[in-house]
């Protein structure tokens, strides 16, 4: 079993280049820290 950003964003988004990877891996870990619920964390984001 793959962890949560694995199985959400590495393995499923399709990348052209570098700079296209890292504008989506940042954009992909702002939505993970700020705006995603976690049910472990009764439905906060981790920030």
């Amino acid at each position: 079993m793959l962890p949560i950003m694995e199985n959400e964003f590495y393995v499923l988004i399709d990348y052209q280049n570098l700079r296209d990877f890292l504008n989506k891996a940042f954009t992909y870990s702002v939505y993970f820290n700020y705006q995603r619920k976690f049910r472990y964390k009764r439905g906060r984001t981790p920030i």
